[in-house]
């Protein structure tokens, strides 16, 4: 998160071109935070003037922008040939922006980590799941399944075990049970211990 100190940055990130204007006539500069700070918000009017004054930007403003979810801002910034990060797709997936998911796989190279499909799954975005399941390899880890029981994800935690039931062991479904009972998501403690008596009769384990 930025905190502003120049009068020209935080006129981007607030939208307010009269103010831009008026600072630039009078000789006042902005930084690359000024792009970023545009792009975080949505400003997309902004990011074109400071583009056309001389202004560039980081990593971040494709970033920011994508996890907040300006779809238009990450291809014009991608069309002036901007850069980003793993953060993009991995925040979009947070946020559940499939939109901007889409786009990036198809046409950025950055990728995401196993973050997106763990953070998808905290915030029971299944629609995404899938489409980072089926068309990225980075795929997910036990912490998207500790995070979705936390939060009550009950679809959540079907899909998992339908996805890929053997991929998580019986310590990691007890402890994603004892997440469960702590915020009283009983249904989800149901559907786990289920799980969990399964697996130990797959295992024979009395």
């Amino acid at each position: 998160m930025y905190f502003c100190y120049n009068v020209m940055d935080e006129a981007a990130k607030c939208g307010n071109m009269k103010q831009l204007q008026r600072f630039h006539n009078h000789g006042i500069n902005f930084t690359e935070k000024a792009m970023d700070l545009a792009a975080s918000n949505g400003h997309l009017n902004i990011l074109i003037w400071l583009f056309k004054n001389g202004g560039k930007c980081t990593p971040l403003a494709m970033d920011l922008a994508a996890e907040n979810g300006y779809l238009d801002i990450v291809v014009w910034l991608h069309n002036i040939g901007a850069s980003c990060t793993v953060c993009a797709m991995d925040m979009a997936a947070r946020n559940g922006h499939f939109d901007i998911v889409l786009w990036l796989h198809i046409n950025r190279t950055e990728g995401c980590t196993t973050y997106a499909m763990d953070w998808a799954a905290e915030q029971g975005h299944v629609e995404i799941l899938n489409f980072l399941f089926k068309n990225r390899y980075e795929k997910y880890t036990k912490y998207g399944l500790f995070w979705a029981a936390k939060k009550g994800q009950l679809d959540i935690l079907k899909w998992f075990f339908y996805i890929n039931y053997d991929f998580f062991e019986i310590f990691d479904i007890c402890y994603a049970v004892e997440l469960t009972k702590k915020n009283k998501h009983k249904k989800c403690v149901n559907y786990l211990n289920m799980i969990i008596d399964d697996k130990k009769e797959d295992q024979c384990i009395c």
